[in-house]
């Protein structure tokens, strides 16, 4: 066996240990962070779950088909429930379960990336040194972590979103997009491409601009409500409830009903057999409003949004510092070179964040551009560091991997002893309304502070009809008893056979009538 074949032998192992290793710690992290968060659902996440229902035996197929939210990862969730006959009160654990699923084929997507970005950017006279097995291995190791940090910390599999769905299909669109151009082209590859990408836009909306980048900017509703909500600055209720256009153009057509001024509170007048109707295809509620550009508002936007953009990677800070320290030490020449080598990279991460920053930024929608630009720089460093002290190397790649992962680790443990060891409050709430004769397609109100507590109208297949908003859900807590009963009279009266609410504290509400359900949850049923 020659030298130059014990070393391809040398690499190949290190990286299949470098993967067994970085799976397995992927997969128990999903595994651990999926379970201490398997109540957890958002506004949103009830939204898929009722589009889920149309994968569902006698479900309406219509119903995956929203004007706001993606079809796919509903579907995904459904045909999951479906095959595996989930009952109500645990499908918001199955979904959670399903997540894991999802993960792990972004984590497949991200595996063809990296072999195709590897195959790209390591050239031959390089990649046949004995030293750059160190440098790989160096590289591999970061690259997963970036993964798993942007998975578990930017991402997350605490709710029930699409993000890591739409994560996976960039991984692999990118990833197919270095291998083409590591040959001459083919109508069948680009053919493979187009269908990647269409998959990827059911997956969520963002994806159709970066697609057309892909291929060669437009947003879905999705994108005009969100410039609504966060530019034109619609209102009020940080934009849920639709009452005014703030800066953007013409009148809502159809807007929730404000039925009392103090605290506000909102009936909802399309009934349409979900949990949430506001909430579940939000550009219906939109019609007669267009967004407006105002330079302003846009100007502070962009500047609100590079602060969260920075907030976002301020858990990769250790990274950050040694990255600046490196460029002291090396050929800064020939990192640039090996940073431009990774040109397509850097063309559709930029675009993807820049399209966000003008709208609204969140981590889990740049955690996987930043993998992807981090991924090409840190590369272009390991091939100019090969003179660096080896033992130095390991032990800053130990404390690098480190920091990344274990923060993530420490936060979820801690938020699982803290409220996700306790019985399921939700489907005990659920159950307990059925008890008291609540039965499924009945409608009912709300009173909360929260967006993320909606799993027991989910599981009893109630729907909100109205609700105090929740901006000013404790103000109805304060009011005096005469003006929380006349609220409660008001929520009968518009068809709410019982009234949800949520309570932080313990103690009991002053009203009468109030019956505890369970945790958090309490009822309060009218007169009959």
């Amino acid at each position: 066996m020659t030298d130059l074949s014990m070393h391809n032998d040398s690499r190949t192992s290190s990286r299949t240990t470098l993967r067994l290793v970085f799976w397995t710690l992927g997969i128990l992290i999903a595994c651990f962070q999926a379970w201490a968060f398997r109540y957890s659902v958002s506004a949103d996440s009830i939204s898929y779950l009722d589009m889920s229902d149309g994968a569902m035996p006698g479900g309406d197929w219509h119903r995956l088909i929203s004007g706001t939210w993606s079809p796919l990862y509903p579907l995904l969730l459904g045909l999951f429930r479906r095959a595996l006959n989930i009952s109500p009160q645990n499908e918001i654990v199955a979904a959670h379960i399903c997540n894991v699923i999802i993960f792990v084929f972004a984590f497949a997507c991200f595996e063809v990336f990296l072999t195709n970005f590897l195959r790209r950017m390591q050239s031959p006279e390089i990649a046949k040194q004995p030293d750059m097995a160190q440098g790989l291995w160096v590289f591999l190791s970061l690259a997963y972590s970036l993964f798993l940090w942007s998975s578990f910390s930017a991402i997350t599999l605490r709710y029930l979103r699409p993000d890591m769905l739409m994560s996976g299909f960039v991984y692999l669109a990118t990833g197919m997009l270095f291998r083409f151009s590591a040959r001459p082209a083919a109508w069948i590859d680009y053919l493979k491409l187009g269908f990647v990408l269409g998959i990827s836009f059911l997956a969520k909306e963002p994806m159709l601009p970066i697609s057309v980048l892909m291929l060669a900017i437009s947003f879905g509703e999705s994108g005009a409500y969100n410039y609504l909500v966060n530019v034109d600055r619609a209102g009020p209720g940080y934009g849920w409830y639709l009452q005014n256009p703030g800066k953007a153009v013409g009148t809502f057509l159809h807007p929730p009903n404000q039925i009392f001024q103090s605290p506000p509170v909102y009936a909802f007048g399309q009934p349409s057999l979900v949990t949430h109707p506001l909430r579940f295809d939000p550009s219906e509620w939109m019609a007669g409003v267009r967004p407006r550009f105002a330079l302003k508002r846009q100007i502070g936007e962009i500047y609100s949004d590079i602060i969260d953009l920075a907030k976002s990677v301020r858990g990769l800070i250790l990274l950050f510092i040694a990255l600046l320290l490196l460029t002291f030490t090396i050929d800064r020449k020939a990192v640039i070179r090996g940073i431009a080598r990774a040109w397509p990279i850097w063309l559709i991460a930029i675009a993807a964040c820049a399209m966000y920053v003008l709208v609204h930024v969140e981590s889990r929608y740049v955690g996987t551009f930043f993998v992807l630009i981090l991924c090409s720089i840190v590369f272009a460093l390991v091939e100019s560091f090969r003179a660096l002290n080896r033992n130095l190397l390991f032990i800053g790649t130990i404390a690098l991997v480190v920091s990344f992962l274990v923060p993530v680790i420490h936060r979820d443990y801690v938020e699982y002893q803290r409220a996700g060891r306790g019985p399921n409050h939700d489907a005990l709430a659920a159950a307990t309304l059925r008890d008291l004769g609540i039965q499924a397609g009945d409608h009912i109100a709300r009173i909360s502070p929260l967006v993320t507590d909606l799993g027991p109208e989910r599981i009893g297949r109630l729907e909100v009809v109205a609700e105090v908003d929740f901006t000013h859900a404790n103000e109805f807590w304060s009011a005096p008893v005469q003006v929380q009963e006349q609220i409660l009279s008001l929520f009968a009266s518009h068809g709410a056979k019982a009234v949800i609410a949520t309570r932080r504290d313990s103690t009991e509400p002053s009203a009468s009538g109030w019956k505890h359900l369970s945790g958090k949850y309490w009822v309060w049923l009218p007169q009959r």
